[in-house]
């Protein structure tokens, strides 16, 4: 057997504990089986620091559960793991079909992260304000709300204490609802430039 098949076989061990694939590799499968054990291991770990949020939100158990699921469909695709909790958001339809804030609170932290790696927008150029026809141009005006939301997080920081700043003014659902268009137009704008865990 040539390197490359053997590091074919030993990658359908680790993915799909084939049969086959050990019996090639010797049929060691107490030896096998620690290996498998870490990748599964390194996965989990790497979905749960994407999601730490959610994991608190669904509990060790559920979340685990959940990871394993997405494991057994989802093998890593690409040659860095930043990328593998990409696809957790679809698995969790289909665990949790019926819970829309597990979706959207996947969504939000999967949204940060991505905003904390992407690249730096272009800086606007002062060479870029002469063409500016200002008699016509407008600055964009927020709503009342929002720079509310704005000034309270000046002096919380917390997104938590966001939400609760909002749902006292405009109910659970609404304030949940508007908290999440928020910080989604505020990612768009670029205002969020970085995610930092306590």
């Amino acid at each position: 057997m040539n390197l490359a098949r053997l590091q074919q076989e030993f990658q359908n061990w680790l993915v799909n504990a084939s049969d086959d694939s050990a019996a090639l590799l010797g049929n060691h499968v107490a030896g096998l089986a620690v290996y498998q054990n870490n990748y599964r291991a390194q996965l989990v770990g790497c979905l749960e620091g994407a999601f730490p949020n959610l994991r608190q939100w669904l509990g060790d158990e559920a979340f685990l559960a959940a990871c394993i699921t997405h494991i057994d469909r989802h093998p890593p695709h690409a040659w860095t793991l930043d990328v593998y909790p990409a696809g957790l958001q679809k698995t969790l339809y289909e665990v949790f079909p019926d819970n829309p804030d597990v979706h959207e609170l996947a969504w939000i932290e999967w949204s940060l992260s991505e905003a904390f790696v992407a690249a730096d927008a272009a800086p606007l150029r002062m060479e870029a304000l002469a063409s500016v026809d200002w008699d016509t141009s407008r600055l964009r005006q927020i709503d009342a709300l929002e720079l509310h939301a704005l000034q309270h997080l000046q002096h919380d920081g917390s997104f938590a204490g966001l939400c609760e700043f909002l749902v006292e003014r405009l109910g659970e659902d609404e304030g949940i609802s508007r908290a999440g268009e928020l910080l989604a137009g505020w990612i768009g704008s670029e205002l969020i430039v970085g995610v930092i865990s306590d």
